[in-house]
């Protein structure tokens, strides 16, 4: 209980919860309609999913920009800053949404701008809250995030039919004001003044400084494997298993939107209140990746959408579990120097890899059908937890996970 006291106390931990919830809320709210509306104009889950996808690889492109924006100079001014300007490309986007390419362009720097705040965010927590509460604050974190991406894409199933794109992009814009507005009332983060360095060498350097620690090497690996392949597949499978498999068009979105925001949320409370507090010997990366992915084909072998809705339950469940679980692991193994520059780099790693999950998904999907897709997502999980396990033993790091305890 005390570690949960600290957290609510603490303004820096409540401000950033808060502030995460209204922008990725209104963010998701924005992209959902605006992928909804892709796929019903061109009929293409590709199109739909690469929405998403023009936004993942912001942190690629702008990899170098992003972690010298996270790791140096003032967060909390940054924060505020960054939330108002991302008013900009969102009004922009809901105006030009058909000209599909030019969208696809501002929603690349709109991206940016996300990739940027994750960081800042991250940053803030690792430099502001005590140590020993870092990673149960973390996993708690990630429910403002989940929480509000699902309250989000469930508002925009609902509110697309009814309001027009310039309307939704002026709801989403709204809630960026309000973020910035509540980073006000942060507490002053350590501010980090070292230079960064050389630009051609930075990711080099990133990565020697991951090296250093091996817990940390397996633990990213396994943290951008379950987020390409799962976020990756779910980008497509929302839209097309209600709306093409099951024939449940948007009330089936809608009823996925609220299963997956549900799931996600006790999942991120089973991580704070249950692994937390000693159940780490329970949990195993690779084991949580293989059954999680194998709930989609679960999905479509249910005789209904309403039955096939619990395993992918599961599948959202187990996918939260993971996430929640690495990424506190993630950042209680960086340093305080690094965090911005390991985040922005984990970052870049897994919008990449999420990118490409998100076309080849799309791709077989369109032309062979999602049963494939989630046959090939199953078998694909398998490979990689396996490659994982076999290396992570070979460097002769004893335990799946360190202890959170």
């Amino acid at each position: 209980m005390i570690s949960e006291t600290v957290m609510i106390k603490n303004k820096t931990f409540l401000s950033l919860w808060v502030a995460m919830f209204v922008s990725t809320a209104g963010s998701m709210f924005m992209l959902l309609g605006l992928s909804i509306n892709v796929f019903k104009t061109t009929g293409s889950s590709t199109d739909a999913g690469l929405v998403f996808a023009a936004q993942w690889i912001s942190p690629i492109v702008f990899y170098y920009l992003t972690a010298k924006l996270s790791n140096y100079g003032n967060t909390k001014k940054r924060l505020i800053l960054i939330e108002l300007t991302q008013v900009i490309p969102t009004l922009l986007v809901s105006v030009f949404w058909e000209s599909y390419y030019l969208a696809l362009l501002l929603l690349l720097f709109r991206g940016f701008g996300e990739s940027t705040l994750r960081s800042l965010r991250i940053v803030a927590l690792k430099r502001s809250l005590p140590q020993e509460i870092i990673e149960q604050a973390t996993s708690a974190f990630n429910m403002a995030q989940f929480i509000g991406h699902g309250f989000g894409a469930l508002l925009g199933s609902l509110l697309i039919s009814k309001f027009s794109m310039v309307e939704i992009a002026l709801l989403d814009s709204s809630t960026f004001i309000i973020s910035s507005l509540i980073y006000i009332a942060l507490s002053k983060v350590q501010v980090m003044n070292k230079p960064i360095g050389n630009k051609k060498f930075f990711s080099l350097k990133t990565i020697e400084s991951i090296k250093k620690t091996p817990e940390l090497v397996y633990l990213i690996a396994h943290f951008v494997i379950i987020i390409a392949l799962v976020q990756g597949f779910h980008n497509i499978a929302r839209t097309v298993i209600p709306a093409a498999h099951f024939n449940q068009a948007e009330g089936g979105i809608q009823m996925i939107q609220f299963v997956f925001t549900l799931a996600v949320t006790l999942g991120a409370l089973f991580v704070v209140y249950t692994l937390s507090k000693g159940g780490s010997k329970y949990y195993n990366s690779s084991i949580f990746l293989i059954i999680s992915t194998l709930c989609p084909l679960l999905v479509l072998l249910m005789p209904s959408f309403y039955l096939g809705i619990v395993f992918y339950f599961l599948f959202a469940f187990l996918f939260e579990v993971s996430f929640t679980r690495l990424q506190a692991s993630i950042v209680k193994r960086s340093s305080k120097d690094d965090i911005g520059n390991i985040f922005s780099f984990v970052q870049m790693l897994a919008s990449g890899a999420t990118v490409m999950c998100i076309y080849i998904f799309g791709k077989i999907t369109d032309s062979k059908g999602i049963t494939l897709s989630s046959v090939i997502l199953f078998l694909v999980a398998i490979l990689t937890a396996l490659i994982i396990e076999v290396n992570q033993r070979k460097s002769k790091v004893l335990s799946l996970e360190p202890s959170l305890e």
